[in-house]
């Protein structure tokens, strides 16, 4: 397994003031075989000056137009790869120098199809690192993507070139537009369980840094989450997770009511570890609901 070779793939649009810290991190990387493939939707800052003033031949930059769809930019990332392994990196994240070294480890060690491992979380404003919530460990990767929800942040992911083929890699339909990698790790999932968790942190995701489409999973394609992979189940019989995202997309589109209703279900179904969670939110719903009540 000495020939193990990391593709990475960094889609960019408009980052002149964050790129350099994305690609410095590859660049410092304790594990030195790897390439860096940038594929640039045509920044019109100066992200392509601060790009080219790398000079490393492993660096290669690309332009290509992805009508707003990033699943085409890391397509085309992946089919230029000559990396027997593929790794994505956003262009508000970034590396720890260790990351690819102890990636190769595992991959001696264990062969897995799939890596991720723990991130930190920074807002932008801020000189504060927390641990992203939601990164756990995978028992029954296709089950538990679906019933519990995203796992990992798509800057962690390591992935099998090969099996990642085979699924076809993201799928560039607009519907999937914010949940696309989301959707391509459950497919993953159902072909492969061979995943490994890394409980080490081994990189940095930026918060606040843009008006991003989403976290793992776009509220607002929940619908079309349960659609494919939930057979259109009832709301009530939703998992958890998928209950809780629609609760706060109604509260961010200020239907008030319509949260609540949703809030108030989560309340009386809660599991003692979620009621102070569900509690707080309810509590922010009844208020406003009132408030809008008095102003009507």
């Amino acid at each position: 397994m000495n020939d193990i070779s990391f593709s990475i793939i960094l889609p960019t649009y408009n980052r002149v003031h964050l790129i350099d810290k994305a690609i410095q991190s590859v660049i410092d990387q304790d594990y030195k075989n790897w390439e860096l493939i940038i594929i640039d939707n045509y920044s019109n800052d100066n992200t392509e000056e601060v790009i080219k003033n790398f000079s490393d031949e492993r660096i290669s930059y690309n332009k290509f137009k992805n009508d707003g769809i990033i699943a085409k930019s890391r397509n085309y990332g992946i089919e230029k790869a000559k990396g027997n392994y593929i790794a994505f990196l956003d262009s508000d994240d970034w590396w720890y120098s260790k990351k690819l070294k102890l990636v190769f480890e595992c991959i001696q060690n264990n062969s897995p199809n799939f890596i991720y491992h723990n991130m930190h979380l920074k807002y932008q404003d801020s000189n504060f690192k927390k641990k992203i919530k939601y990164t756990r460990k995978l028992y029954d990767p296709y089950s538990d993507l679906i019933n519990l929800g995203p796992a990992f942040t798509t800057s962690s992911v390591v992935l099998n070139k090969e099996i990642f083929y085979k699924i076809n890699l993201f799928n560039e339909d607009k519907k999937y537009l914010a949940w696309e990698d989301f959707d391509a790790w459950i497919r993953f999932a159902k072909l492969s369980k061979s995943f490994h968790f890394i409980e080490e942190f081994m990189g940095c995701n930026l918060i606040g840094a843009h008006n991003t489409l989403s976290t793992l999973i776009k509220k607002k394609n929940i619908i079309s989450f349960k659609k494919k992979y939930l057979n259109n189940k009832k709301i009530t019989n939703l998992p958890f997770w998928c209950k809780w995202a629609l609760m706060t997309l109604f509260y961010d589109q200020r239907k008030y009511k319509t949260s609540f209703k949703f809030c108030d279900h989560l309340l009386r179904n809660a599991k003692i570890s979620n009621i102070l969670k569900i509690f707080y939110f309810y509590l922010r719903c009844f208020f406003l609901r009132i408030k809008l009540d008095l102003i009507k």
